[in-house]
């Protein structure tokens, strides 16, 4: 119970998704459909849940913060992390701390079962609470990378590249007829060689990438695999929205710069061959993507920006850098 407020709190119990679609849409003016609620939360490989919902007088479900859970990777190292999303309090009750409440109830619960890290990419509304009551010290806007491929220009990137390096451009061709269904090993294998190039990112094995992507109830995603098909040197995850490409992923084993150049010259190949007019990548933290990308422009996301808090201390001197992570856009929920 609130001390202001005659309001009820308490834990996600099945049932309660009903209300929360239309919470939802009423805060938002957005429909997220059942599917892709059940998909988040109740099919995920991953089990758990972080959902604390609000009630008033009647029952009605007037707020909640939610948090899926996902495998965190620490240079090659599998721990466990809480992505909060969908967090929604109706207008007329803001203002009355329940979302801090929620949050601080919820943080609590993660720590009892073994969560190690809270994160998220708050909107303008949440960000001041993340960053002033629950004690974040850092949150980063992520870089949109945007270009629009022709053929002058990528012939000036692949003479570039064939300049300046011995790596074997073979290695950077387009794998045909490529599914992650069908390709578990060789992803497992990709994401082996990255994970200890990177001190915090998302675990982005087959497992995850396959929930991620492949079952994802809504969106439509393709993914450009580079290499052989035992041997995959790089994968990109994208949708096509319109006349643009929106990349989700981008690995590259062993996040070897100039085999992500050729990759993105391929790849930025095929764009202009499907006739889809611009490539847009949004990524932060580490500077692997920005030297993969160092000839695109690019502009400061306002409207994503990322957050985490330990909630162990032992490795708070780590998740607490922004240096530290590797944040691309499929690391959010609005992509």
């Amino acid at each position: 119970m609130s001390d202001t407020l005659p309001i009820t709190s308490r834990f996600f119990q099945p049932g309660d998704e009903k209300q929360i679609e239309p919470l939802f849409r009423q805060v938002f003016q957005q429909e997220q459909s059942y599917a892709e609620w059940k998909w988040k939360f109740l099919n995920s490989p991953y089990q758990k849940k972080f959902i604390h919902l609000h009630f008033d007088p009647t029952g009605e479900l007037i707020g909640q913060f939610a948090a899926s859970v996902a495998p965190l990777n620490f240079l090659g190292r599998k721990e466990w992390g809480a992505q909060s999303v969908d967090s929604a309090i109706k207008t007329e009750y803001r203002s009355h701390g329940l979302f801090v409440q929620s949050l601080v109830t919820s943080m609590e619960k993660m720590r009892e079962e073994g969560i190690s890290v809270l994160y998220g990419f708050p909107n303008r509304l949440s960000l001041p609470i993340v960053l002033f009551k629950i004690g974040v010290s850092f949150h980063f806007e992520l870089k949109h990378f945007f270009l629009s491929p022709n053929e002058e220009y990528l012939d000036h990137l692949y003479r570039q590249l064939l300049v300046h390096s011995t790596h074997d451009a073979a290695h950077a061709r387009i794998l045909s007829g490529f599914t992650l269904a069908g390709s578990v090993d060789a992803v497992n294998a990709l994401w082996k060689s990255v994970a200890p190039h990177e001190i915090c990112s998302l675990w982005k094995d087959h497992e995850y990438l396959q929930w991620r992507y492949a079952e994802h109830p809504t969106k439509k995603y393709r993914i450009t695999a580079f290499g052989t098909e035992h041997h995959l040197e790089a994968l990109i995850v994208w949708q096509q929205k319109g006349s643009q490409a929106y990349v989700s992923e981008f690995l590259v084993r062993r996040k070897d710069i100039v085999a992500g150049r050729f990759a993105l010259v391929e790849f930025l190949s095929l764009l202009k061959n499907e006739q889809i007019g611009t490539y847009v990548f949004a990524c932060g933290g580490d500077r692997f993507q920005e030297q993969v990308h160092d000839e695109i422009k690019w502009s400061s996301s306002k409207e994503l920006s990322f957050a985490s808090v330990s909630l162990r201390q032992d490795i708070a001197h780590i998740v607490n850098q922004p240096q530290n992570w590797t944040v691309v856009a499929g690391d959010s929920d609005v992509d």
